[in-house]
Parts: structure tokens; C-alpha cells; sequence
């Protein structure tokens, strides 16, 4: 592992809260005049709680993390963080065994189970993000837990695993608050899984997974209450997000279409700068004069002239950007789609084209049923496209999935190959 690179941006933030935290208990980025922090709501605590939790063991991560906040220049401090790295490199360790088991339950094959494994950790984006004090790596080992548990629900559906999956779901709100959408779309979908398979044991599973999410959801929601009187996850960072998401509603439709090229990973922007005239690429980066850079700003600074309120904010963008330009908005969020699927770039198009390849044998049993918990993993990169500005990053939930179609179609050839063996596993489940 290589040593951490100086935290920035996010990375602050988190480190912020952790800090704070650690000091003096509260979550919270802003102190009074007296030097005491105040409640704050606009993140999520649960990733904070770690930092906080790792600081009060390591006393050199400690004062590592008190002097970056402190200093304003790179060279200041003899940052020490690598115990934090350590931490959440065991969790690359946790994600690996949650992959290899999601394979194995469902196609009862070493070798499809063990290449799985490999094609998550060659990825590279477990190790890249273990070694920064962001979110992802939490949220994969998470959300590749949530997998396996959907999975021992299809195939044993134990009341236990409705708990536990409600529990890791509510640590996935707690991390990042979009889960909390996903954990409403479940609760949609129950009452068709019980028409569909008519269980008792749905309806009793529904309940303990309600119950469950909401003793550590609720606990927050409580407290948010308490403070704000808002029992909102989070609040005031919304309108930011989805004002930056909504400034790409400006694209013209020849730049719609130049999207896909360019957002396509690494060579996409050179591809586009090769065939198109400047104009219809050069506001899709992030560079000076982008959607990104400069039409959101101008949205914002709208914002603060117009509205008193993160509430007000909300309602103007989702009054006048979106359900006012509903057609324009979610066609953007078809490029915008695309640009987030390609986690790990060239690794990320060989487990779309994978994915892809499996689409079409959906009626094999344990291919039907990797489709099928993929479902959860599609419907976040949907919501990012659609409330954000979608960067791979947000999608690395993907990444189980990917990693077993590439497992799978590998073992396909190398079945067509060989000829079939005995344990070689194939993907008929």
C-alpha cells in the first residue's frame, strides 16, 4: 500500500467531524465563541464515527488529524495515517470474502467464486479508496453485505437475515444519506414479492427489516428532531447537490450526444476533441467555464438571491429545474448514467460488456438471480444520474456484480474451451 496522500476537499470535511467528535462528542463541524461545536445535520455520521473512533486509539493519527485541520501549508505537518489505511484495508479483505461467497451461493463453483474474488481486488479501486479518508470503501464492504444477505433471503429467507439486512442498510443511510431512497424502493417492492409469492414469512420479514433500520435510522432521525426540529437525515446540502446536477440541463442536444463519447473512460475526451468542433465538448468536464465550474455557480448565486432557505432552495430547483423541465432533465440522466458505470475504467467496460453478456442468458437460474440483486445497484446509479453529477465513484456498488459477470463469462469460455469438467462450474446454476 502506498502512503496516504494528504487529505483534501471531502476528506477534510470527514476528518472535521471525526476531530470534532473525538474532542468533545459531538457531531458537528462549526464551534461557538467559546469553543464548544454545534450539532450539525448537513452529513451523515457514521464514516465520522470511524475516523473518531481509530483517533482515540492512535494518538499519532490524533495530532496528525488536529494539525491538518490546523495548517495551511502541505509541508506543516508529519502526517501518520496510516493505521486509519491499515483499518480499512482489513475491510478490502471483509469486501473480497463477501464476493467470494455471493459467487459461491450462487454457482457452486470454486473457480467462478475464486476469479470473482480476483476480478474485485484487480479492480484497483479497493486498494485506491482504502487509502483515503473517504466514504467508498465503507460503503462497498456495506453494500456487498446488503448482496449476500438479499441472496440468503432468496434462497433461505431466515427472519434473522431480514434484521440483519435492515441493520446493514440503516449503515448504509448512516454513511450516505441517498441510501435511504433505496431502503423506500424496498418497502415498494415487498407488497409485489408477497403477491408474487404469496409467503407468510414476507410479511413477518417485512416487519423485523422495518424494525431494524429504524432502531439505528430512527435514533438519528430523533436526534435531528431534537436539535433542528427537522427529522431529516440530513439537511441544508441538498440544494447544493442537485443545483450542481441541474446546471448539465443546459446542454444543447448536439452536446447530449457528444456525452457518450466523451464521458467514455480515458480515451473519451481526446476521442470527442478529435471529432467534434470545441463547442460541443468543452463545457462536459470540470475544467473553468463547465457546467460543473460555472453554470452551477451561476444557479447558486440564483439561488441566494431568490430564496431565504436550504428549503426554499429545494422546492425552486425542484419546482422550476425539474418537474418544470422534466423531459430535458431525465434525458440528461441517460448520459449522465452512462458516464457513471465504468468504475475502475477499462476494468469497469470489460464488467458492463460482462453484465451485459449475462443479460442475455437471464432464464439460467443463478444468472436470474445475480440479475436480480443487481436490482438495488442499478436503481442507485439511476438516482445519481438523476439527483447528481453521477461520477464513478458514487457507483462502486457495482463493483460485486462486475467482478462475477466477468467471473462468469470467463468460465463460459474457458468451459467452450476445455469441455465441461467436473467442478468447473458453469452458468446454469
Amino acid at each position: 500500500m502506498e502512503k496516504p496522500p494528504r487529505p483534501v476537499f471531502d476528506s477534510i470535511r470527514y476528518i472535521h467531524y471525526g476531530v470534532n467528535l473525538e474532542e468533545q462528542g459531538v457531531f458537528g463541524l462549526f464551534k461557538d465563541s467559546q469553543g464548544r461545536v454545534l450539532p450539525g445535520n448537513e452529513n451523515t455520521p457514521l464514516y465520522p464515527f470511524l475516523i473518531s473512533l481509530v483517533a482515540v486509539m492512535d494518538n499519532e493519527l490524533k495530532s496528525s488529524l488536529r494539525c491538518l485541520l490546523k495548517s495551511k501549508k502541505t509541508n506543516e505537518c508529519q502526517l501518520r495515517l496510516e493505521s486509519f489505511v491499515y483499518i480499512q484495508s482489513l475491510f478490502i479483505v471483509l469486501i473480497l470474502f463477501c464476493v467470494w461467497l455471493t459467487a459461491w451461493h450462487l454457482f457452486k463453483s470454486g473457480f467462478i467464486a475464486w476469479t470473482s474474488a480476483l476480478m474485485a481486488f484487480i479492480s484497483g479501486e479497493l486498494q485506491y479508496y482504502a487509502n483515503r479518508f473517504m466514504t467508498e470503501i465503507v460503503i462497498v464492504l456495506l453494500f456487498s453485505l446488503l448482496v449476500l444477505l438479499l441472496l440468503l433471503i432468496i434462497r433461505h429467507s431466515r427472519v434473522y437475515h431480514y434484521a440483519l439486512l435492515g441493520l446493514t442498510l440503516a449503515l448504509l443511510t448512516l454513511t450516505r444519506p441517498e441510501y435511504h431512497y433505496l431502503f423506500l424502493a424496498g418497502l415498494c417492492c415487498f407488497p409485489v414479492l408477497y403477491l408474487w409469492k404469496k409467503r407468510r414469512i414476507l410479511i413477518v420479514g417485512l416487519t423485523v427489516f422495518f424494525l431494524s433500520y429504524y432502531s439505528l435510522v430512527g435514533s438519528w432521525q430523533l436526534r435531528n428532531q431534537s436539535h433542528f426540529q427537522d427529522p431529516s437525515i440530513t439537511g441544508n446540502y441538498g440544494s447544493i447537490i442537485l443545483a450542481y446536477r441541474t446546471a448539465y440541463n443546459r446542454m444543447s442536444w448536439p452536446e447530449w450526444g457528444v456525452a457518450f463519447i466523451y464521458w467514455f473512460p480515458d480515451v473519451g475526451d481526446s476521442i470527442a476533441e478529435k471529432l467534434f468542433d470545441e463547442k460541443y465538448y468543452t463545457k462536459l468536464g470540470f475544467d473553468a467555464g463547465s457546467y460543473y465550474s460555472m453554470t452551477s455557480v451561476e444557479i447558486l448565486e440564483l439561488l441566494e438571491v431568490e430564496t431565504d432557505s436550504a428549503d426554499e432552495a429545494m422546492n425552486h430547483l425542484l419546482r422550476h429545474e425539474i418537474l418544470g423541465n422534466l423531459f430535458k432533465h431525465s434525458m440528461v440522466s441517460i448520459p449522465l448514467f452512462w458516464r457513471g458505470v465504468f468504475i475502475g475504467k477499462y476494468w469497469g467496460v470489460l464488467g458492463f460488456f460482462c453484465f451485459l453478456v449475462l443479460l442475455s442468458k437471464f432464464r439460467k437460474p443463478a444468472v436470474c438471480d445475480l440479475l436480480l440483486l443487481s436490482l438495488p445497484g442499478w436503481f442507485l446509479v439511476a438516482l445519481h444520474a438523476f439527483v447528481s453529477v453521477n461520477v464513478t465513484r458514487y457507483n462502486l456498488v457495482l463493483l460485486p456484480f462486475y467482478a462475477i459477470s466477468i467471473a462468469v463469462v470467463f468460465a463460459s469460455v474457458k468451459e467452450k474451451l476445455s469441455g465441461p469438467a467436473s467442478g468447473s462450474g458453469t452458468v446454469t446454476g
